[in-house]
């Protein structure tokens, strides 16, 4: 995934604000699926140049080698159960981040604060 600084004051960016995103930054889409970037490093085990593979895909050489030592062994399922894990894991850090708010609120409610 790729983080591309925007325009603080854009309104794409104000409307991110309720979606938890962090301000300031845009989430560029991801253009290759987990079974593209698995065909992808099949065939350069299969002794195609990398610099062909780049060419014919359309990407960077510095993408095939972050690929190949990120997902390098791995087969589509194992691929897959991890990005899988990486969400829960991203779901659960926000979780425990928003629990510190979540108790202000609850303490300022009880105290008649609001």
């Amino acid at each position: 995934m790729v983080i591309l600084p925007i325009n603080q004051g854009s309104a794409f960016n104000r409307s991110r604000q309720h979606l938890g995103q962090p301000i300031g930054w845009a989430v560029k889409d991801q253009r290759f699926s987990d079974s593209q970037i698995m065909a992808i490093l099949k065939q350069a085990e299969s002794e195609v140049p990398v610099s062909e593979l780049c060419r014919e895909h359309g990407m960077s050489s510095a993408s095939f080698y972050k690929w190949r030592a990120k997902f390098g062994g791995m087969d589509t399922s194992m691929i897959k159960r991890m990005k899988e894990l990486e969400d829960e894991n991203w779901r659960q850090k926000k979780m425990y981040a928003d629990e510190p708010l979540k108790a202000k609120l609850r303490k300022e409610a009880l105290e008649g604060k609001w």
